[in-house]
């Protein structure tokens, strides 16, 4: 991970905890009360809902927000778990407009790109089914009043606030840094890329052509997206094919993806236990929604 990665992702953890401690300082959650609907279909108390819209905007900085509600005792290890997995269902709206409008589409070009999206779109439904059922059957709906007691607080501490939040801001940091920094040394010595070896054995009849273009994909997203739009634009593979071998490919670039970014954030928020779980389940769930897009595209073709 390169070095402005690594910092966008701490200041937006950075953000994430002193907006959380000065919007229960300030009260700002009472204004945002009707969110609780959203929470309500997956009996997660009212203030997931807040949680849920900032990540619309970032869901980094909603993982940090549900971890101070935790330290704070609103929440439990659960219904934060729950809470983080529901973010994904915002991510596609957030990554629209972030990641594969300016890049994404560009490089593969306007069907492609679209249709490459339709997973990242079935990974945000697959959250939301998989968080409300698992709501429904593991929680009970509650209410932690924090909304009600934020409208009636008065003496608000605003420099106890961004106290609060620095000093977890600065726990996080160290070790989401000792954890990315030892994933990159994994990759640096080529433990993690073996990985990426066995996809040639799963190439089922891609086109030899694609195979360099997908063994950068794996490794490197952007790289291999551009080199696959390029073959495309060309007319050297048609983009049906382009597609069903990107979607092969991110089964085994997910992996590697999550090990560099988001579990190492993940650990780095919530600690190891509800980390790797929430590592874990949304792995799960973004393989699944690759798999049956692909799935779908080889029923299609044959």
């Amino acid at each position: 991970m390169v070095v402005q990665e690594v910092a966008g992702v701490l200041l937006a953890m950075l953000l994430g905890f002193l907006a959380a401690e000065m919007l229960l300082e300030h009260g700002v959650l009472y204004k945002l009360s009707f969110l609780r609907r959203v929470a309500k279909l997956a009996n997660l108390p009212d203030v997931c809902g807040v949680t849920f819209a900032t990540a619309f905007v970032s869901p980094a900085a909603s993982n940090a927000m549900l971890q101070s509600l935790r330290d704070r005792g609103v929440l439990n290890d659960r219904e934060v778990l729950l809470a983080s997995l529901l973010n994904a269902a915002a991510v596609p709206f957030y990554e629209t407009f972030t990641v594969y409008l300016p890049v994404v589409i560009p490089l593969l070009g306007p069907r492609l790109g679209l249709m490459y999206m339709s997973a990242m779109w079935l990974n945000g439904a697959l959250s939301f089914a998989v968080v409300v059922a698992a709501g429904r059957l593991a929680l009970n709906r509650r209410e932690t009043g924090l909304v009600e007691e934020a409208a009636r607080k008065l003496g608000r501490n605003y420099k106890a606030a961004l106290r609060r939040g620095l000093r977890r801001f600065v726990k996080t940091a160290v070790v989401f840094a000792a954890t990315v920094s030892t994933v990159e040394l994994l990759l640096r010595y080529g433990v993690l890329q073996h990985l990426a070896t066995p996809l040639s054995s799963y190439a089922m009849g891609i086109s030899p052509q694609l195979l360099p273009a997908i063994g950068i994909y794996v490794l490197h997203p952007t790289a291999g997206m551009a080199a696959v739009g390029q073959l495309v634009k060309t007319g050297v593979v048609g983009e049906v094919e382009a597609l069903a071998a990107l979607l092969l490919a991110s089964v085994f670039m997910l992996p590697l993806l999550y090990l560099r970014v988001y579990i190492p954030q993940w650990v780095a928020i919530f600690g190891p236990r509800v980390g790797l779980a929430r590592g874990a389940i949304g792995l799960s769930i973004a393989l699944a929604a690759r798999i049956i897009v692909l799935a779908s595209v080889l029923a299609l073709v044959h």
